[in-house]
């Protein structure tokens, strides 16, 4: 019985030590303190990817995917382009581009003829 009051007594102490330990060492071992951090978070509110529509404009975000005539002849007509490329193109390893990708819109018919995308 006092055996086991030991042990459980060491493993109290043992983790309160390593818990101050870390608690101690963690902060400076941190690229930013707390209060940068906490001060950095305001700047976040900041920042705006669109910028403000104004009353009467149009929305940025209406039609995601538009229908089209393309210029070559490789593509469906009418083809259905995506606003904004997913930019599948840069995983590594892949070639391929989606079958909505703006980009098909733009290559040349020697680059669309290496595309899955358009069969």
């Amino acid at each position: 019985m006092v055996r086991t009051a030991l042990y459980v007594f060491g493993g109290i102490l043992l983790g309160l030590a390593i818990h101050l330990i870390v608690i101690l060492t963690l902060p400076q071992l941190a690229e930013h303190t707390v209060a940068e951090r906490l001060d950095n978070l305001g700047q976040l509110d900041k920042i705006v990817l669109l910028a403000p529509v104004k009353p009467g404009e149009p929305n940025p975000l209406r039609m995601p995917v538009r229908e089209t005539t393309p210029r070559s002849a490789l593509l469906p007509s009418p083809f259905r382009a995506r606003r904004v490329c997913c930019v599948r193109y840069e995983i590594p390893g892949e070639t391929q581009l989606c079958a909505s990708c703006p980009l098909l819109l733009t290559m040349p018919d020697e680059a669309l003829a290496l595309q899955e995308a358009i069969r």
